[in-house]
């Protein structure tokens, strides 16, 4: 008994510390103006706090009619970090076919765009495009206005466009 017992309680203590729960890498944080608030810097890249106030920036088409939803410049030395994108279309009357609505962006990585097929129901919410980054898209320019551009949807069809973003360093 007497040498069981010293093993059962080494036992005990092994599995108490593998228990306990393991610190995540070290992360700094630091002010930046530019921000409004605090950057978290982890392995060189920067990410926003989560309690970071976003932007947003909304606009709406009337019928049949192409619409283009811009974020202002940000300011020198600033760029757009999208961390949302979201097109909604509704239609007042049925659109049949089989087009392809293509949805175009300007200074952003790649001239990134999206892709929706036309066809509507009468009184239809169609969310074309419902993108949400986990790492927000860095626009390609500082100081730069960015767009997104909605083609017209059909002489019944309506599109709203929304993005939220950040603006930063």
């Amino acid at each position: 008994m007497n040498k069981i017992f010293p093993s059962l309680l080494l036992l005990v203590a092994v599995l108490f510390v593998l228990s306990l729960p393991v610190q995540p890498e070290a992360q700094q944080t630091n002010a930046n103006p530019a921000f409004g608030s605090n950057v978290r810097l982890s392995n060189n890249v920067r990410f926003l706090d989560i309690d970071e106030p976003q932007l947003a920036v909304t606009t709406l088409s009337a019928a049949n009619t192409t619409v283009t939803l811009t974020l202002p410049a940000a300011g020198a030395g600033l760029f757009h970090y999208i961390t949302s994108v979201v097109v909604v279309r509704s239609c007042t009357t049925a659109i049949v076919g089989t087009a392809l609505l293509a949805y175009t962006s300007t200074n952003l990585p790649g001239t990134l765009a999206w892709s929706a097929g036309n066809a509507c129901a009468v009184g239809s919410t169609n969310f074309d495009v419902d993108t949400k980054y986990l790492r927000p898209v860095k626009s390609s320019a500082a100081n730069t206005a960015t767009t997104i551009i909605a083609p017209a949807a059909g002489v019944a069809g309506l599109i709203r466009l929304t993005a939220y973003y950040h603006v930063g360093l």
